[in-house]
Formats: structure tokens, sequence, C-alpha cells
């Protein structure tokens, strides 16, 4: 069985300038992904996040969505993705429930903020240093947590899902 970072590296290995993500006039390259998932990991070992844990980030349909998730996952956390329009009792619960270690999003959560370690995305990888690229990925086993879906909760509590590396590769 093969995991989708190592894939993206092997292919930056080989194509480097080949597009990865297309956003409107926006692209990455596999090797321009490659550094931003870097940065996503190395910024998480900066704020001393553990491996295993949970990390929330808003789920927007931008590179951003893109390179935050696969780094998440290349640091060996589990993505919990957050609506984008979801409300801020929402992410609260979610970031609660899921024992998140650090919330990942430029929208303000109001009186809900306190409970959170809340980073913006904004200039939040911008600290990377390219010598870092690709300290090495150690392969996780099936079996363990991957990433976390939740429901809006329009109707009631956001309701989660749990998928390991097994479920979704």
């Amino acid at each position: 069985m093969d995991y989708l970072v190592r894939k993206i590296y092997e292919i930056a290995g080989e194509t480097p300038e080949k597009e990865a993500v297309i956003f409107k006039k926006e692209t990455l390259s596999y090797k321009d992904l490659c550094f931003k998932m870097e940065a996503v990991a190395s910024f998480l070992d900066e704020q001393n996040i553990k491996k295993g844990s949970a990390v929330c980030f808003s789920a927007v349909s931008k590179p951003e969505m893109v390179y935050t998730y696969l780094g998440i996952l290349r640091y060996g956390c589990v993505a919990v993705f957050l609506d984008k329009n979801a409300t801020p009792q929402s992410v609260s619960h979610i970031y609660k429930k899921t024992k998140a270690s650090i919330l990942i999003s430029d929208k303000n959560y109001g009186e809900y903020e306190s409970d959170m370690h809340h980073i913006p995305y904004k200039n939040s990888f911008d600290a990377f240093k390219k010598d870092e690229l690709q300290k090495g990925y150690e392969l996780p086993k099936e079996n363990e947590l991957c990433e976390m879906l939740f429901t809006t909760g329009t109707t009631s509590e956001p309701k989660g899902v749990m998928h390991t590396y097994a479920s979704i590769y």
C-alpha cells in the first residue's frame, strides 16, 4: 500500500516543476507543494505539537487547504477539517471533542477564542528555511488515525467520523 505524502515526494523527485495544485490563476508545482508541506510540518514542530495530535484547520477550497492537510499528515498528526462556514460554537465543540492541540484558521471565533490555541494562516509558515526540506518521512501504520470529518452541526452538535490511513489510501 502506498501513501499520498510519499507519492507526492516521489513525483517531486521525478518531475519537480510539474503542476500539482491548480486553483484559478494560482498553481503549485510538486516541488513547491513539498516545500509548503514541509513548512506546515516545521511550523507544527516549532509549536511543540505532538505527533498523533489532532490539528484543526479551516477547509477552504484553496491551495492552503491542500498543503495544510498534507503538511499535517507529513508531520504525523490527525487532520481535522473545519467547514469554512462553521459557527464559532461548532468550531469550539469540534476543537474540544477532538482534543485538538491547535487551530489554524484566519477566522475570528469571538468569545470561544480563549478556549483554543488559535493561529492564523497569515504568516504562520513563512519562517520555514529551505535547507530543512525533506528531513525524512516516516510511513504511518495502516491502523493509525489519519483524519476526522465533521458535519456542520446546523441541526444539532456536529458529529464526526474517524478515518485511519487504511481507510483513505
